[in-house]
């Protein structure tokens, strides 16, 4: 397997590691010495491990060449021995044996509390490259050391700890060992026992091992663990508890935001009905608000720049950045920031205040809510909401006032925060949407409808779609260039064409954007499988459109929207995917809606605040705002589909839900205007 080498005088551990190191190859290889290739050999080149010079302890072979070098003195040495192991991970550590010797007296020296008899039989403990930088602060036998000198370990290892902040996720468990130790310290200082130190072998587990098994668990191992195993008893039996993950919205942090989130909507009396702040036009622009955003640094985004975050992340002016640092208005933990160079660091927060003025949408005066019980299973109401198009349900992007479940919890007399969506409803999309402010309720509900039990749930959508749609499947083409597999079939007795096409999401480039989205669905092979029924209502000669009706077998991200648009028949207004908005359209609703928010800016005498803010910053946000730019600073920080301009309101309306199992809930909205 390795030919051309000689004097190979040790086979163990480590030889398949060297072997990927440098595939196999026999001019790289040089197997020689007494030891070669446990696991640190691999972090030099071959040849640079090479020594002619003689071997100064001990170590005698043929050839005179010593393969690696002290991890103390740098000395040519490669003898490893079985106690010579690192503390921190137990890999195993080359030391000569003159620094083997100062180590000894170096540990026995530290353990001042001791007796003489006690310090003779220390035990020296050996930290590799990997932790060399902690052979002064990390030590597993922590008994016998003074009260000053575990103080002293544990301020060096705070600042290992500090060092590793800035590597995010990828230091992580560097930084639970550090704090561990830490945590091990801090227990001895406090007088609480200290573990006593295992006398077994930590390799194979036998306590009469003379540590000859070199770290490798060998053919003895697993009938040693069985040995060790008391067989239960029903007296014996230990119950082990198993920690349970709390669900998102019921861990601390989750519920430590939200009710931060229903005090600030408190604060800004940002909870009205639809009615309130809606002009004859039937637009909704609420008053600015200032407010401060907080962004927790990600993993990503560790290492960056301040400036990269705030331009590439937050998508902000690069222009105004440096005006808003000097007013104050960028903090990192609560600090203002004296340069935009700045490094992230993992778990800091960035926060920003800013002039909030939100994008108009269009709503009705009374939005039609109806509440349903789900009998005996759960106490509490189930809300169906006919959800206007244009209106987020989410507090999200630029929404915050302007979503609807703010405006239904105002309407319905709900407090803040209080009702939860039971399912996803694009915000273009109009129609049946499920909520509750139980959570039994929503335990209930939730769990059907993401089960996968045939026919338990159906939904039932309408839509207009552009051209005559068919009934027969063969009549339709599909791209001649496309690289995907799908299925489209048909059923004789009710006409309905089924297609199936596995649709994954993709990153949009920004100058590729046909709305305010990041990401899009399309066909791809490696998608979630996706099966979609459609039939024929009618079909309108005039204006060249089809009212169909659409059935979502699966539920996924823009479904429908996807393979109808596949198939040659995109959804009437949806931009998109396929559909068209006259030029004329357009530009006239980004006009009227831009001046709904002027209007809204210059009515607006006293602009509410958080009482952290005070009013120098809040003056400086409203003036470097985008709205107190005019429509130039509108146009620039808002979308065509923000500002009504396309893509916020298309053709298709979820008309009706039912769960058929142990729930019977038949729930619809009342027909689309179209």
């Amino acid at each position: 397997m390795v030919p051309n080498n000689k004097g190979v005088f040790h086979l163990r551990g480590g030889i398949h590691k060297y072997i990927e190191e440098f595939n196999g190859s026999p001019d790289e290889c040089l197997f020689k010495g007494r030891n070669f290739v446990f696991d640190r050999r691999g972090g030099m080149g071959a040849s640079d491990c090479v020594s002619d010079v003689g071997n100064k302890n001990g170590a005698s072979f043929k050839d005179g060449d010593i393969i690696g070098q002290c991890q103390y003195c740098s000395n040519p040495y490669d003898v490893f021995h079985h106690d010579v192991n690192c503390t921190v991970c137990r890999e195993p550590v080359l030391a000569c044996s003159s620094c083997r010797q100062l180590i000894v007296d170096k540990h026995r020296d530290l353990r001042s509390e001791r007796s003489h008899a006690e310090q003779e039989e220390t035990r020296p403990e050996y930290h590799c490259g990997d932790h060399f930088h902690l052979k002064d602060c990390y030590y597993t036998d922590l008994s016998g050391f003074a009260k000053e000198e575990l103080e002293a370990q544990n301020v060096e290892l705070e600042k290992h700890m500090n060092n590793l902040e800035a590597l995010g996720k990828s230091g992580k468990q560097k930084r639970r060992t550090l704090r561990k130790q830490i945590e091990k310290i801090t227990a001895q200082l406090n007088g609480e026992t200290n573990p006593a130190v295992d006398s077994g072998c930590r390799h194979c587990g036998r306590m009469d091992c003379s540590g000859r098994c070199w770290g490798f668990h060998g053919l003895g191992r697993s009938a040693q663990l069985k040995e060790s195993k008391v067989k239960p008893t029903s007296e014996t039996v230990a119950v082990k508890k198993q920690r349970v993950r709390a669900s998102k919205n019921q861990r601390p942090s989750k519920k430590l935001k939200s009710r931060n989130d229903a005090a600030e909507i408190d604060m800004l009396q940002l909870c009205h009905p639809p009615a309130k702040y809606r002009n004859d036009r039937g637009l909704r622009c609420p008053p600015p608000v200032v407010r401060l955003l907080s962004s927790k640094v990600k993993g990503r985004w560790v290492g960056r720049s301040l400036q990269w975050l705030l331009t590439n992340e937050l998508s902000l002016e690069e222009d105004s950045l440096e005006e808003q640092r000097k007013a104050g208005l960028i903090r990192i933990d609560g600090k203002s920031v004296h340069d935009l160079s700045v490094a992230l660091r993992n778990m800091q927060t960035v926060d920003r205040i800013v002039h909030w003025q939100e994008p108009p949408i269009v709503v009705p005066e009374k939005l039609a809510v109806t509440r349903h019980s789900i009998g005996h299973l759960a106490s509490g109401d189930l809300f169906v909401i006919d959800k206007p198009p244009s209106v987020p349900v989410h507090p999200a992007g630029p929404y915050l006032a302007n979503t609807l479940l703010r405006m239904v919890e105002a309407q319905e007399g709900l407090a803040p925060k209080s009702l939860t969506p039971l399912h996803r409803i694009d915000r273009c999309t109009s129609g049946c949407l499920l909520g509750t402010n139980s959570a039994a309720v929503a335990g209930i509900v939730q769990g059907l409808l993401a089960s996968k039990k045939e026919g338990a749930i159906k939904k039932l959508y309408l839509a207009v779609v552009r051209g005559r749609f068919p009934c027969d499947p063969t009549t339709i083409t599909l791209p001649s260039d496309h690289e995907y597999s799908c299925a489209i079939s048909g059923r004789d007795e009710d006409k309905v064409i089924q297609v199936d096409a596995p649709i994954a999401t993709q990153l949009q480039r920004e100058e590729s954007r046909l709305c305010n989205s990041l990401m899009r669905r399309v066909i791809r092979n490696d998608g979630k499988p996706s099966q979609s029924l459609f039939k024929l209502l009618s079909y309108d000669s005039r204006n060249d459109r089809s009212l169909i009706s659409c059935c979502p077998v699966t539920g996924r991200g823009h479904q429908l929207r996807v393979h109808l648009q596949l198939i040659g028949f995109p959804i009437h207004n949806d931009v998109e995917y396929g559909g068209v908005v006259p030029d004329e359209v357009r530009r006239k609703q980004i006009a009227e809606s831009t001046q709904a928010m002027l209007s809204a800016f210059s009515s607006t005498e006293i602009v509410r605040k958080l009482e952290s803010i005070n009013g120098d910053e809040s003056s400086a946000a409203i003036r470097l705002g985008a709205v107190a730019k005019g429509a130039k600073g509108i146009h620039s920080s808002f979308s065509s589909s923000h500002l009504l301009g396309g893509g916020h309101i298309i053709d298709l309306h979820a008309f009706k839900y039912r769960i058929d199992t142990e729930i019977a809930v038949d729930v619809g909205t009342e027909l689309p205007p179209w």
